[in-house]
């Protein structure tokens, strides 16, 4: 149900295709081949990123490569996504952000709840813009190379 006026959201899979279609553009154009599932893995996706779904991004040879999840509320959509197994060229969230804007506008300033701008703005400068992050060491570990 939508308030007189409001304008109906698109559903989730329509978003993610959007979300996806524009990430693989750029994706392609950073020189990462890609493509977009027309349907889940035969386990239905249950294995988060080793198992894709519809519209999640796969490398050719069918290994998971980006997907996401959505939290819709009254006020909007939430979209988070991940990219695995590969290197991105400095400027790549600049084309993605000027992709998406072709056809939407990007609220940029809009708050899920009171406070959240700033409690996001607490946890990059704490955690995600600390050298030790950048740096990739995690849990007093280091990451992982690939």
């Amino acid at each position: 149900m939508h308030r007189k006026g409001e304008k109906e959201r698109p559903s989730s899979a329509v978003l993610y295709r959007w979300i996806h279609g524009a990430l693989a553009r750029v994706l392609r154009d950073c020189g990462v081949e890609c493509v977009m599932l027309d349907g889940d893995a035969p386990d239905g996706g249950r294995a988060c990123f080793s198992s894709p779904v519809t519209s999640d991004l796969v490398f050719p040879g069918g290994e998971k490569l980006a997907g996401g999840g959505q939290r819709r509320v009254r006020g909007g959509v939430l979209h988070q996504g991940s990219i695995q197994n590969c290197l991105l060229p400095s400027g790549w969230d600049e084309l993605l952000a000027a992709r998406l804007a072709e056809k939407h506008s990007l609220c940029v300033d809009a708050e899920l709840f009171p406070g959240m701008n700033a409690r996001v703005e607490e946890l990059l400068a704490s955690k995600y813009r600390t050298e030790a992050w950048r740096s990739g060491v995690r849990h007093g570990r280091p990451s992982q190379s690939r």
